[in-house]
Order: structure tokens, then sequence, then C-alpha cells
């Protein structure tokens, strides 16, 4: 089963945005130190499960953010204005928990006034039927 959405990001202030997978129960605030948050940072991070690593690639004002997860071959990738970023580079491969850990797609934005919109499908930059090819 694979799952793909894409953001929008129209209006940004100091602070980058973080997009991908979150688990249903991470606090507020606190979502890219859990064990089973997969996400890209603005300014080029990338948290997966819960540690911090470095992504050459930022993105901001007026990008398209998308962010897809395979989850019957544990493979995570994230796209940047259509193209997608090299998840062998990326070193993307999540455990996801047998203990039941359910993951939800998550934004999260740190200034008011800050804007995205997200798309769900069906139509995106990034073709998803390639997604894990």
């Amino acid at each position: 089963m694979a799952f793909h959405f894409a953001n929008r990001l129209f209006a940004l202030f100091r602070h980058a945005p973080i997009i991908g997978f979150a688990e249903k129960k991470a606090p507020f605030g606190a979502v890219v130190q859990r064990p089973f948050t997969y996400a890209y940072e603005g300014d080029g991070f990338l948290w997966i499960g819960g540690e911090l690593r470095r992504e050459k690639t930022k993105f901001g004002r007026g990008d398209v953010v998308g962010c897809g997860v395979d989850l019957n071959g544990h493979e995570m990738i994230f796209t940047k204005n259509g193209r997608r970023l090299s998840s062998s580079a990326l070193g993307i491969h999540f455990r996801y928990p047998a203990s039941g850990v359910i993951l939800f797609p998550c934004v999260s934005l740190f200034c008011a006034g800050d804007l995205v919109e997200a798309n769900f499908g069906p139509n995106f930059k990034f073709d998803p039927s390639h997604l894990f090819c």
C-alpha cells in the first residue's frame, strides 16, 4: 500500500516548515523528536525516526514539496517541485512499528501567517504512479 501527499508553500516567514509523516500521539510542537517521525525540514534537515540528518536541498516559499510512503516496501520519498529526491542518498528505510503505531501526514508551521495548501490527490506535480519503481 502506498500513499502520497503534496504541499504548496504560499507564505513563510522566519522558520522553515516541516513536512512528512508522524504518529498520531506526537505532542504538539515536538513532532520531529519522535521515534516514528519521518519528515523533511525546509532548511534542509531530515528527521528519520527521531534522528536528525542533513540533506542539501532546501525548500521555501513557492515550492511544492511532496512526501510518499510505501508501507509494504518500508520506503519513503520526498519530492520538490515534481522531482524526486534520491532515496538512496537520503537513506530512508523506515521501520513500520509492529506495536500498531499509525503514521499520519504532518505539516509543522512556526509563525502566525504561514500558509500552505495540502493536496491529497489526485493531481500532483510528481506522478505518484512511479512512486516506488
